[in-house]
């Protein structure tokens, strides 16, 4: 009888359950997509009231000066660091890069494991290396340009802003925004002549060069490379100046600086005032001891003085 009666409920149990299948799979069929149509997940990267500008459409833009180097090997270059203006510690981050890593929201990172996630340069990028001559005769170098251009989506999935451990002087500087970025001299004009159409750099044989450039930006985002143009021996060469396997990138500060608030159009001022940081850390001071915490996005932008 027990027997009897566990074999019944056991196809009892199995004819409910195959109901029940039928009746999820017509839900299903009803229902299509779970996700209610009119609650997609929002990207990102999406400024909640920004007004859409040509520097935020249709990002990224196809490279400018496309340029792979001619394999001149006359230079060693040596990379000092790739910093936000002033050597600050300021980076971004794109929605996409901190979907792929989000130990960024968590871990301690050096600038190599931050650059190799995909961070901006807040602000601006300063970089500083060396060339050292490693032939026999003397090279002029006659030209440095950013190459390999691309206008990025701006980064705002996170920002580290640690801000400045310093500042130093520099070679020349560039526009990012300008169709064609040239040497400028650290003047901070626009309008006078480039850098280089008045001097070269001479790097003497077995000799080394300090260098160092700033790239500016008021309102966009990046990634480039910078190329060295040099003459060696009655030829000319090419090589590049890359952050390893990465290129650099830049992106404009939300907050800008006083110099560069100057410089924005009040459509460039109204598109800085709607975009927002998903995530935000700082660096925080208490009686010289340092930590690491974060803020909303909106304190964040409510702490700008100069939009």
């Amino acid at each position: 009888m027990t027997l009897s009666r566990t074999t019944s409920e056991r196809r009892l149990f199995r004819t409910i359950g195959a109901l029940l299948a039928g009746v999820v799979l017509l839900v299903t069929a009803c229902q299509g997509d779970p996700t209610p149509p009119d609650e997609p997940p929002a990207p990102a990267d999406a400024a909640p009231s920004a007004a859409p500008t040509s520097s935020a459409e249709g990002c990224p833009v196809p490279v400018r000066e496309p340029l792979t180097g001619d394999g001149g090997d006359a230079l060693r270059i040596s990379l000092y660091g790739f910093t936000a203006p002033s050597q600050a510690n300021d980076y971004a981050f794109s929605a996409e890069s901190l979907s792929r890593h989000p130990e960024l929201l968590t871990r301690q990172l050096g600038w190599q494991g931050l650059v190799d996630r995909g961070a901006f340069m807040v602000g601006g990028g300063e970089l500083h290396f060396s060339v050292t001559n490693t032939g026999p005769e003397p090279v002029t170098i006659y030209n440095a340009r950013p190459v390999n251009i691309v206008r990025e989506c701006m980064p705002l999935g996170l920002a580290m802003l640690f801000r400045s451990e310093g500042g130093s002087s520099l070679t020349f500087r560039f526009n990012l925004d300008a169709a064609a970025p040239r040497a400028r001299p650290m003047d901070g004009r626009q309008d006078g002549p480039g850098f280089f159409e008045k001097r070269r750099i001479e790097v003497g044989a077995d000799r080394k060069v300090n260098l160092s450039a700033l790239f500016d930006t008021a309102d966009g985002a990046y990634s480039f490379d910078l190329a060295l143009e040099y003459e060696v021996g009655g030829v000319n060469h090419v090589q590049l100046v890359r952050l390893g396997a990465a290129p650099m990138r830049i992106a404009a500060a939300l907050c800008p600086t006083r110099e560069v608030r100057q410089r924005l159009s009040d459509e460039q001022v109204a598109r800085l005032r709607g975009l927002r940081y998903q995530h935000v850390k700082v660096r925080r001071n208490n009686n010289g001891v340092f930590s690491v915490g974060s803020v909303s996005p909106e304190a964040h932008a409510k702490r700008c003085r100069t939009l």
